[in-house]
Order: structure tokens, then C-alpha cells, then sequence
């Protein structure tokens, strides 16, 4: 009897040992930890914490109204520990509350969507990409319009400081509006004109591009038949080029555009529109009722020879000045022979003006003659006309060939695959594609020139023409809007896409 007494005392222990730990298990308490309380719209959030091991992670967003504006479960793993990465949606503002768990065992984290910039002070000052230019065009005896390319910002930019002969004449706010008009100036003279980025912490750039500029005669004149010019534009422009990066030199009519390595070593590229009587020395006058542009000449501080390495030339020509039965070609002024050579030459229409294109290994002068077709035949290439669509990470401004458009929501970066994830719709149909969406399947199917594409929500199965393939970045749904990964979806429809880091800026050509 005693010794039954004694096992059953045992067991009472061993109970009474193991039921408060099992209960406890049966109850664990779920964590929440977010990665920032404070955050702007399109920025990535973490949440992590702790909960029962291999147990299913529900996360909500809620927002003031009690909407829930985001939602994602993940599995912890066999220590419980959880990781949960979200976007903060277009549609977000003010305090939004992050919710992980369900039942009784939740726990819920708070989060400020800002609309401007980060609680935190801001003291870096915008960049500039290496190959940023400031182009005049519109050059009269009294005025110019200014053009430059986009510079970045670690929060944003705000606007830019518009400077002539290194004083400040005016700014511009926005980071999308690029453009100034300049007026007061006096005929015949010289200015040379800089633009500097600023930020909202009022952080100026001190690297912007920058041109000078020569204001027409107070005698001149547009001209025609013979004349050697097209329209008044800035005359010369000049950069400093690396060879290991390369660079663009940009304005009015002419762009030159040098890849990376094209240099035998860093040098200063100088670009001049030669003016009328300059012209008329290279051009002779039987030739001058063939001219389609201004006659440009290029230069270098270094070697002018390019060996195997070629860099590219586009020149706007007026459509008017080619003759019936010929076409625009390039040509480069021979000095040893004092002629003017045919290059290869591609024809493009880009936002309703033609430029003809060529590649080239050396420097010299250069200029698009109309030419006879039986001698234009061999070198020239009609290029369709370019569709250039352009789109910012985290900003809803857009345009489709120089148009502007507004987005209704912000094309962001899905960290984990390091993608670029964009409206789709607005995608497609600037390509001409159409865009259908069955609803019960969560599905997307885009058709273009009897290619299909059908790409499911949350799943990277997609199918090309039929054709099952995989992608490593999955559809969302987004603030009620479809996003699509852009390289998959532009590559398949047959267009070029370029990202440049450094100003978040995305280019889709076709």
C-alpha cells in the first residue's frame, strides 16, 4: 500500500511539473518588432518577432477607417522567429496599425506614413550622373530655353537653383519640371548657364552640368534655300568624359554619346555648330542646297582616332530640306581630301522630330546632306518610330514620348528579388498591348501582336505563349492596383529597358 502511495505521488509530480509548461506552450505569446516607426510611401517595412514554432504569421495593416490596406502571412521557422518585409501602400497616410497573429494571440505595432521626408535630418546634397547635360535650345538675339537631365537624392529632389555666369537667376521646383525659359539677354554675347540640385533640407549640388552659349546677331536671319542653318540653337558644348565611365555631350540639335572604354584615356569632348561663313568654307556652294542640318564640329583633348571603339552620333535634320527621290545620310568632312564622306546612317523619329544616327571612330566634322537614293540606298536605315516611355521609383509623375502622364500609384522595388514592380495597365497600353483580367483566376493576360502573356497574382508560373516558364519575382496587388515585374513583361513584348540607379529613373523604348 505504501509503496502504490509513493508512485502515485510520483505521478502527481510529474503532472503538476509538466501542465504549467504544456500550458504555457498552448498560450505563447507572440512578438512584434518593426524595423522603422516612421516611413514614406513606397519604402520597405520589416516585421519580426517571435510566435510558436512553424506556426503560420498572419500580418494586417489597418488604417485609420479600420481598412485593411495590406495583408501577407509567412510561415515562422522550427524556432519560431519571423520575418515579414512589406511596401508601404500609395494609398497609406497618417498613423496605420500593423497587426501579426490571430485570435487572442496577436500583437500590434504602430506606424507613421510620412509624405515628404524621413523624421530624420537630411545633410546630403543631390548628385549628378556622370553623364548629366544642359542643353540650350530656342537661342534668339534676347532669350533661351534650358534643358537638363534628372540628378538624385538619398530622400529627394525638390527642385533646381538656375545659374548664369555663376550667379543665381532663378529656381525651379519639382523633380520632374526640367526646363526654363531665360530672357533679358543681349544680342551677340556670350553666357555660360549652370544648374544646381536642391533638396527639402535646402542641400545644393555643386557638380550640375552646365553650357555656354552664344545669343544670335542683331543682324541675323533664319535664311533659306542655300543657307547652312536650321534652327537657332546653342552654339558649342563641352565635358569632361572618363574613359571608364564614358558620357554624353548634348545640345541643341546634336547629341554625342560615348559608351564606357570608347576614350584611349580621360579627355575634355568639345562639340561647335559652325556658323554660316565658317560652314561655307567646308561646304562648297553646290552642296549647300543639300544641307538637312547645321554643320557640326567635334573635338577632343585627346586622341581624336578610336581605333575598333566607336561612339555615337545623332543629329536632328529638317525633313523639309531632304529633296523628293533622296534621303537624309551623315557625312564627316575628309580635311585630307576636303571631301565629304557617306557614313552608315539610321533615320528615327523621336517625339515628332527626325534625327539621323551613325557610329563613328573618329572625330571631325560633321553634317546630314540630302542625298540621291541610289547613293543613300547602301547606308541608310529607316528605323521605326520610337515609343520612349519613362517612369520614376516612388513617384507617380510619368510620361510616354515627351508627354506627360500621372500615375494613380508609385512603381517600387521588391527587395528580395530586386525587381522593379510597376502598374501594369499604364505599361501595356503605352505599348499599344491590351490587358485582360479574369477576376476568379487572379489572373493577368496581356496580348500584343499575337503574343500572350498570362501571369497569376502572388505565383512566379507564368506562361508565354502557352509555354510554361518562371519567373523570380511574383505579380502583386497593390493599393488595388495590378504590379507586374517590368523586365519580364517589356523584354517579351519586345522593348529595351534601362534603370539608372543613381536617379531611380526608368526608360522603356520600342
Amino acid at each position: 500500500m505504501m509503496r502504490r502511495l509513493v508512485v502515485f505521488l510520483q505521478i502527481a509530480l510529474l503532472l503538476l511539473i509538466c501542465v504549467p509548461a504544456i500550458a504555457a506552450a498552448n498560450g505563447a505569446n507572440i512578438s512584434l518588432d518593426l524595423s522603422k516607426n516612421a516611413a514614406l510611401v513606397g519604402e520597405t517595412v520589416t516585421a519580426s518577432g517571435k510566435t510558436i514554432p512553424n506556426a503560420w504569421v498572419p500580418l494586417k495593416i489597418i488604417d485609420a477607417a479600420q481598412n485593411i490596406v495590406w495583408f501577407e502571412s509567412k510561415k515562422a521557422d522550427a524556432s519560431g522567429n519571423y520575418s515579414i518585409d512589406f511596401i508601404v501602400p500609395a494609398s497609406a497616410s497618417g498613423t496605420l496599425t500593423v497587426v501579426v497573429g490571430e485570435g487572442s494571440n496577436v500583437a500590434t505595432g504602430t506606424l507613421t506614413v510620412g509624405t515628404d521626408t524621413p523624421t530624420d535630418t537630411d545633410t546630403k546634397a543631390p548628385t549628378w550622373p556622370l553623364d548629366s547635360t544642359l542643353s540650350a535650345n530656342n537661342v534668339t538675339q534676347t532669350g533661351l530655353t534650358l534643358t537638363w537631365s534628372a540628378a538624385s537624392d538619398n530622400v529627394g529632389v525638390t527642385g533646381y537653383r538656375i545659374y548664369r555666369n555663376g550667379t543665381i537667376i532663378s529656381t525651379v521646383s519639382g523633380a520632374t519640371s526640367r526646363t526654363y525659359n531665360v530672357t533679358g539677354l543681349s544680342a551677340n554675347t556670350s553666357y555660360t548657364f549652370k544648374v544646381e540640385a536642391a533638396d527639402a533640407a535646402n542641400n545644393c549640388s555643386t557638380s550640375g552640368p552646365s553650357t555656354t552659349v552664344t545669343t544670335e546677331k542683331a543682324n541675323s536671319s533664319s535664311g533659306s534655300g542655300g543657307g547652312t542653318s536650321t534652327t537657332s540653337t546653342a552654339s558649342e558644348a563641352s565635358k569632361f568624359i572618363t574613359a571608364t565611365a564614358g558620357g554624353a555631350v548634348s545640345f541643341g540639335q546634336l547629341t554625342v554619346n560615348i559608351p564606357a572604354g570608347a576614350l584611349p584615356g580621360n579627355a575634355t569632348v568639345s562639340a561647335n555648330k559652325l556658323t554660316s561663313s565658317e560652314a561655307n568654307q567646308v561646304v562648297s556652294e553646290g552642296m549647300r542646297v543639300r544641307l538637312g542640318s547645321d554643320v557640326y564640329e567635334i573635338t577632343t583633348t585627346g586622341s581624336e582616332d578610336f581605333g575598333k571603339q566607336t561612339i555615337t552620333i545623332k543629329i536632328c535634320y529638317e525633313s523639309s530640306k531632304i529633296a523628293a527621290e533622296e534621303q537624309p545620310v551623315l557625312h564627316y568632312y575628309d580635311e585630307s581630301a576636303g571631301k565629304w564622306v557617306a557614313l552608315e546612317t539610321t533615320v528615327v523619329q523621336e517625339n515628332g522630330k527626325w534625327y539621323a544616327v551613325t557610329h563613328v571612330n573618329h572625330l571631325t566634322k560633321f553634317a546630314v546632306l540630302s542625298t540621291a537614293i541610289d547613293k543613300a540606298q547602301d547606308v541608310v536605315d529607316m528605323a521605326p518610330e520610337v515609343n520612349v516611355i519613362k517612369l520614376t521609383i516612388g513617384q507617380l509623375a510619368a510620361s510616354i514620348n515627351g508627354a506627360s502622364y500621372t500615375l494613380d500609384v508609385k512603381p517600387y522595388i521588391d527587395t528580395k528579388a530586386g525587381r522593379a514592380q510597376v502598374p501594369i495597365r499604364f505599361i501595356s497600353e503605352a505599348l499599344g498591348a491590351n490587358v485582360e483580367w479574369a477576376a476568379t483566376d487572379r489572373q493577368v493576360k496581356i496580348t500584343d501582336a499575337g503574343k500572350v502573356l498570362t501571369l497569376a497574382i502572388g505565383s512566379t508560373n507564368v506562361l508565354v505563349d502557352g509555354t510554361k516558364s518562371t519567373i523570380d519575382c511574383a505579380p502583386q496587388i497593390v493599393s488595388e492596383r495590378t504590379y507586374l515585374p517590368l523586365r519580364f513583361v517589356s523584354e517579351n513584348l519586345g522593348a529595351q529597358v534601362n534603370y539608372e540607379d543613381q536617379t531611380k529613373e526608368i526608360t522603356i523604348t520600342r
